[in-house]
């Protein structure tokens, strides 16, 4: 039996976000379709307090510390790419989370209104350790993926079980 969670990057008071000096489309840069030439260049726009996550700003893109992203990789997980980013005026380094892996389309119920539990059909699931149903954005992961980022401690993101995650069908 599979278990999977969702990832969010979570809100914390003084988060640092940045902002892309470069115009991208949010969905294409997220879902690796797009990337920067070289590295993405990026300038604080708000928040003081620095994370391992910290998102740009649109609802979607997010970045990892140098520590997460290294980290990652030592883990050999699979279903993401990265890219790297340029903070200006900061000496820090981040890189750029991106999903290529991949399951079918979450499956809606009948009737519109307020659900409990994502789900897709397994079979549809590409068995990568990150991966985003299609026609969403959402980071789904393994329990792998799950139990390696709780390892590490990464601070500003949250994960929940996708059997109790409450979302709106339309």
């Amino acid at each position: 039996m599979n278990t999977f969670y969702e990832i969010l990057p979570d809100d914390k008071y003084g988060e640092v976000r940045v902002e892309s000096l470069l115009p991208y489309e949010d969905g294409l840069l997220y879902k690796c379709k797009q990337l920067p030439v070289m590295s993405l260049p990026v300038k604080v726009s708000e928040g003081r307090r620095w994370y391992d996550v910290v998102r740009l700003q649109d609802i979607v893109n997010f970045t990892l510390s140098e520590r997460v992203y290294r980290q990652l990789c030592e883990a050999k997980l699979t279903g993401w790419c990265s890219y790297d980013v340029d903070i200006i005026g900061v000496d820090k380094k981040y890189y750029g989370f991106q999903v290529i892996g991949s399951c079918g389309e979450l499956k809606r119920p009948d009737q519109p209104g307020f659900i409990k539990g994502l789900d897709f059909d397994i079979e549809t699931w590409d068995g990568s350790d990150f991966f985003s149903p299609q026609g969403t954005y959402s980071t789904l992961c393994t329990e792998k993926a799950h139990d390696t980022i709780n390892a590490i401690g990464i601070t500003n993101i949250s994960m929940e079980n996708i059997d109790t995650v409450e979302w709106y069908s339309s």
